[in-house]
């Protein structure tokens, strides 16, 4: 049976997707772990296929954060009493982070040797890595340990380089594997194109200061003789204002409460020319592809999220501290692509993006016969 360490499960739709690919690729029989802390709420949009089994206890309280190796060890026995409860019997482990779901692998290989993969995601290499430099030598062992070591973007194989050779040089393999977008954004590739797009600038997210709304509306006010306007959605108001920095909100910005639908999204992203988000952190950044996908240009971080993957004129990297780099970026897209996107275009490059294509590639080293 495959079974899938993940912390962030219930979080994020992107494990939930993966899984329910692999059941459709023939990978009947899956189980899921995934340890939460108490009092904590699930996504709602998660579904999981019926032949899918998930344990999600709550064992983890706001202290143990501090103590990541009892954390994980304490994860690890839950684990094993899991499967001995539920009569489950691992013959591949998805490890869907490096520290916490790893950890659980690593251990259990141990004991079993059964094969396992790591995935090196934002809380690794900006978190765990740095903070942890006691337990580098776990790190080592976790990646030398594991069949293959998967990163979700360029932008983190050459970060664990830097930040530690002695765990890169100590992995055997490793692989580049990008989080995939939902079908229904490859199902409405340029069904909404229009002729003209408003001069209309898009965000969607949450309104938190690693976002760098800052930074994005100063830019914006640096292009106001443009007449361009800007929708962001995802929060409040008072959201909004707390993390842009500012005191009133003007008439060329408006706030939209966050939303589940993606056919509200859909539109908004088809009657704009641009979605910016230049995140100070980013592990990939799905919607940078919703948004690619609905005809948006994109401007995106240097060194973070989907750096390093594309080629295209319409998706730009910014210094994040660089409001005036981030205006002039916002400003040549908007005047350069009125029309948005070419969704020929848009197709062809998103194709690695399709969960059906992802689920191959994780088939390609995944033995649970």
């Amino acid at each position: 049976m495959l079974v899938h360490v993940s912390n962030a499960y219930l979080t994020s739709t992107v494990h939930s997707s993966l899984a329910a690919e692999l059941f459709a690729n023939g990978i009947k029989r899956q189980f899921v772990y995934c340890p939460v802390q108490k009092g904590f709420v699930p996504n709602r949009n998660i579904k999981t296929e019926s032949t899918i089994q998930l344990s999600a206890p709550r064992i983890f309280n706001q202290y143990l954060r501090y103590f990541p190796l009892i954390k994980a060890v304490y994860s690890f026995v839950i684990f094993l009493y899991i499967l001995r409860k539920s009569k489950v019997k691992p013959k591949f482990i998805i490890a869907h982070n490096l520290w916490s779901d790893g950890m659980v692998a690593y251990i259990y290989h141990l004991f079993t040797k059964v094969p396992y993969t790591v995935s090196v995601r934002n809380s690794d290499v900006n978190l765990f890595l740095p903070k942890l430099l006691h337990y580098r030598f776990l790190f080592r062992n976790i990646v030398r340990n594991s069949k293959c070591v998967i990163f979700i973007n360029k932008v983190y194989v050459n970060r664990l380089r830097v930040i530690s050779p002695l765990v890169y040089g100590s992995m055997k393999q490793y692989r580049i594997i990008y989080n995939g977008v939902a079908d229904f954004w490859l199902d409405h590739v340029g069904i909404l194109q229009q002729k003209n797009r408003r001069r209309q600038v898009i965000y969607i997210g949450d309104f938190s200061e690693n976002k760098n709304l800052k930074g994005t509306v100063k830019a914006l006010q640096k292009l106001q003789e443009k007449d361009i306007t800007f929708v962001a959605i995802g929060g409040e108001k008072e959201e909004f204002l707390r993390a842009s920095g500012l005191s009133e909100l003007p008439s060329w910005i408006k706030v939209i409460a966050r939303t589940c639908d993606k056919n509200v999204l859909l539109r908004y992203l088809s009657e704009s020319r641009v979605f910016v988000m230049p995140s100070y952190r980013e592990t990939f950044g799905l919607v940078y592809l919703e948004a690619l996908s609905q005809g948006c240009c994109v401007v995106h971080s240097k060194d973070e999220g989907i750096d390093g993957i594309f080629d295209e004129a319409f998706i730009c990297r910014v210094d994040p501290e660089d409001f005036g780099e981030i205006s002039d970026r916002i400003g040549y897209l908007v005047d350069s692509y009125p029309k948005g996107t070419p969704p020929h275009k848009i197709r062809s490059i998103l194709i690695p993006f399709s969960w059906s294509f992802i689920a191959k590639e994780y088939m390609n080293f995944i033995d649970c016969s």
